[in-house]
């Protein structure tokens, strides 16, 4: 049974059938107000860190990307090597990073993006525009994302 004084003070509530019509009212509302879309999600730690290196790298400077490849990365001093030959050759970088995916596992997280770079080649002076995709999985150390497998085409060396 439907009490209706606790229902009077809104709407001028008179009768059952009106409690009823006002209570599916305010559900439909909570259910409504409940069913928004979610805000885009944040970028991961991982992620974050990830743009600290390309933005890094956009100002010819290698150290975030050096000190995020630990000792142990196979093939570290050649991509270094090749990431130095390609920052020295480029002036005025831009990247857009885009289509991030994230799959996390553990303390690891596996990024697959799609990049697009543009810049002026220092040797001919020509406007280049580069795009590709690449995977890259980064693992956390202390307080540090680190790349633990990096694509070898991937926007650091092209």
């Amino acid at each position: 049974m439907v009490n209706l004084k606790h229902f009077q003070q809104f709407a001028g509530v008179n009768t059952a059938q009106q409690a009823i019509k006002l209570i599916a009212l305010l559900a439909c509302i909570w259910l409504v107000a409940c069913a928004q879309p979610p805000a885009a999600s944040a970028p991961s730690n991982a992620q974050q860190a990830l743009e600290r290196i390309v933005r890094d790298y956009e100002k010819g400077s290698l150290k975030a990307l050096e000190s995020s490849l630990p000792a142990s990365f196979i093939g570290r001093d050649s991509l270094l090597d090749a990431a130095r030959r390609a920052a020295n050759d480029q002036r005025n970088s831009r990247i857009e990073i885009t289509e991030v995916q994230t799959q996390t596992t553990g303390a690891a997280q596996a990024l697959t993006f799609r990049w697009e770079k543009r810049f002026i080649r220092a040797s001919s002076g020509a406007s280049i525009t580069e795009r590709g995709t690449t995977q890259t999985v980064m693992r956390k150390s202390g307080e540090a994302w680190v790349i633990e497998s990096l694509a070898a085409d991937n926007v650091f060396t092209r």
